[in-house]
């Protein structure tokens, strides 16, 4: 799968989980990123995603910007299905790529990061060939960063055969103490944690290939920025 993302934000949440202005002029990311998946066996998958990202911190009178490969994402991901569903178990971490920590704005915490995750997926008989997954996991972050729990859920349909549409929450809660937390924090990697609600459209264009379009809007957090994100990315089947 190859896609590509951006958001632009004029606003952002405070440490107390107000939405105030952005501290200076706002922010702008764009990420590439191009994410595989090799069956290993039939129930364990090695899944890899690797980013390319660009994020400006637009101060009062100067933009900064970084620019580089940003966390490598790799996992082994142990599935496996019953009467009830599909259930699977993701064990990974993020490794740096080689940025350089002290830029600013920052691209990462420059520490190997371990993940865990736990997924569900399920059928759903009241909407044409309806379905609904949801996951949850626990980040051990790097530096002086608290741990995450990363979570998302998503309900989707096919009104026609090769056409899907999904909407989806998504987002991290952090262990960390906002009360101690800088409220200047303009893209500096620091505690912070979010919500997004978002829909996807999805289209099979051939046998093996699919095209998808998503659109999230940032619903709250603490100490990151509050923008809507856009986002296409078509995926091939090796099969």
């Amino acid at each position: 799968y190859l896609g590509a993302a951006g958001e632009n934000s004029d606003q952002a949440f405070d440490p107390g989980g107000n939405r105030i202005p952005f501290p200076g002029r706002g922010a702008k990311q764009r990420r590439a990123s191009a994410y595989i998946e090799v069956g290993l066996s039939n129930a364990t998958t090695l899944v890899v995603n690797a980013p390319y990202e660009r994020v400006t911190s637009r101060g009062l009178f100067h933009d900064f910007t970084t620019t580089g490969a940003g966390d490598l994402d790799l996992r082994i991901r142990l599935s496996r299905v019953c009467s009830a569903g599909a259930f699977a178990v993701e064990g990974g971490a993020f490794i740096p790529l080689g940025y350089d920590v002290r830029a600013f704005p920052q691209l990462g915490s420059g520490s190997v990061e371990p993940i865990v995750n736990l997924a569900f997926s399920r059928s759903v008989a009241w909407l044409p060939s309806g379905f609904f997954s949801a996951q949850i996991g626990h980040r051990w972050r790097g530096e002086d960063l608290s741990n995450e729990l990363p979570y998302s859920a998503k309900l989707g349909l096919f009104p026609l055969s090769r056409v899907g549409t999904f909407v989806f929450v998504r987002g991290w809660e952090s262990r960390g103490n906002f009360r101690a937390t800088d409220p200047n924090f303009a893209l500096i990697a620091a505690d912070s944690e979010r919500s997004s609600a978002g829909s996807e459209i999805y289209v099979r264009v051939t046998r093996t290939i699919d095209m998808n379009a998503t659109w999230s809007r940032a619903i709250g957090g603490r100490n990151t920025a509050a923008g809507d994100e856009y986002g296409v990315g078509f995926a091939v089947n090796l099969k």
